[in-house]
C-alpha cells in the first residue's frame, strides 16, 4: 500500500514580491500586517528560545533533538537580522533572512507539532510561527502548516509515542512499525515542501521510494534517512527530480497563489490536514493530496487550469 506524506514548508521558487512592487498587494495580508509582524518577531523569537530551552532542560536529547535545539538558536538570530534589515529598508537582505528563517523553522515546526513540551513552549512557538507566516505570505511564499502527528501524542519527557500498532504482534507489527518510521523520517526532511510529493511502498524489508522533488538533495536525503531505520535492508529510490526551469518556478508560485489564495481553499494552507501539493514538470501541473469534499477538489483543479502558461492539469487529489 502506498503511503503519502504531505508537508508545507518554504519553497525556493518564491520571488521577491514585498515590498516595493504594486504587484505585491496580497488578498490575505496587507503591508501593515507584515510590518506589525516584523515589529514583534524579535520579541517572539526570544520568548520561544527561552521557553524551548527551559522545556528541554533535564531531558536526555537525541542527535536529532540537539540539531533542533541548535536550529532554534539560529532561527532567533535570523529573525533578529530580518527585523533589522526590514527596518533599515534593506528589503532584499530581509528577503534573504526570511528564506533562511523559513528553512530553519520548517523542521522546528514539525518537531513542535509532534512533541509536547508544555503550554508555554507551545504558545511561544505559535506566536513566532504566526509572525513568520504573515511575513512569508506577504512575500508571496508558502507558510508553515499545522500538521497532524503521525503516531499519536508524544510525551514531554521522552519524545516517544505509542499507538495501537504497539499492540500488534508478529510480522504485521513489524510492517506497521516500518510504515510509521519511514513516514516519520520523510516528514522530518527539512527541505520537503508544497512543491514536492513523496510516497513509499514497503515490500518485506525493502522500502521503495516514489514521487517527485524539486531538489536533487531531497532525493538523496530521503534515501539516507530511510536507510538508517532499523529493519530496513534495502532501499529502492525511484524519486524523480524535477528539471530546473524558471518558467516552472513561476507556474509553481502562481498556482500556489491561485489555489491557496482562493477564499474557500485558503484554509488548507494552515489547517491540520494534508494540504494540496503542486507538482510542476515542464508546464504540466499535477495536484496531489487530500481535500475535504468534491467541490474543493474541483475548485482546486479549476484554479490551477486558470494559471497562465499551464499546459495541462492532472488532478490526483483525494476526497477524504
Amino acid at each position: 500500500m502506498i503511503v503519502r506524506t504531505f508537508v508545507l514548508c518554504l519553497a525556493g521558487a518564491a520571488g521577491l514580491l514585498w515590498p516595493g512592487s504594486p504587484a505585491a498587494a496580497q488578498d490575505l495580508y496587507t503591508r501593515t500586517d507584515v510590518r506589525e509582524a516584523i515589529e514583534r518577531i524579535e520579541r517572539h523569537g526570544d520568548e520561544f528560545k527561552t521557553a524551548f530551552r527551559s522545556a528541554m532542560s533535564g531531558v536526555p536529547l537525541s542527535e536529532r533533538e540537539k540539531r533542533v535545539r541548535d536550529s532554534v538558536d539560529d532561527l532567533e538570530d535570523e529573525v533578529d537580522n530580518l527585523q533589522k534589515n526590514y527596518k533599515n529598508s534593506r528589503f532584499q537582505e530581509a528577503r534573504e533572512n526570511l528564506d533562511v528563517a523559513m528553512l530553519l523553522a520548517s523542521p522546528i515546526n514539525r518537531f513542535m507539532l509532534r512533541h509536547y513540551f508544555g503550554a508555554e513552549a507551545a504558545r511561544a512557538w505559535n506566536n513566532l510561527k504566526g509572525d513568520l507566516n504573515v511575513i512569508a505570505i506577504g512575500y508571496g511564499m508558502p507558510p508553515l502548516p499545522n500538521l497532524v502527528t503521525t503516531t499519536g501524542p508524544a510525551t514531554a519527557a521522552s519524545g516517544r509515542s505509542t499507538g495501537s500498532a504497539d499492540r500488534i504482534s508478529g510480522p504485521d507489527r513489524m510492517q506497521d512499525r516500518l510504515r510509521r518510521e519511514v513516514r516519520h523520517e520523510l516528514v522530518m526532511l527539512p527541505y520537503y515542501g508544497v512543491f514536492d510529493n513523496l510516497a513509499f511502498r514497503i515490500e518485506g524489508n525493502t522500502v521503495i521510494l516514489e514521487g517527485q522533488v524539486t531538489r536533487p538533495t531531497l532525493k538523496s536525503d530521503a534515501e539516507s534517512a530511510v536507510r538508517g531505520i532499523e529493519g530496513v535492508e534495502r532501499v529502492v529510490n525511484n524519486i524523480d527530480v524535477l528539471p530546473l526551469s524558471p518558467n516552472d518556478d513561476r507556474i509553481r508560485l502562481a498556482t500556489y497563489r491561485a489555489i491557496y489564495g482562493q477564499a474557500s481553499l485558503n484554509r488548507y494552507a494552515l489547517q491540520a490536514v494534508p494540504p494540496i501539493h503542486i507538482i510542476v514538470n515542464n508546464g504540466h501541473v499535477t495536484l496531489e493530496g487530500v481535500v475535504a469534499n468534491q467541490g474543493d477538489k474541483n475548485l482546486a483543479e479549476i484554479q490551477a487550469r486558470g494559471v497562465s502558461g499551464v499546459f495541462s492539469v492532472t488532478d490526483h487529489l483525494r476526497v477524504e
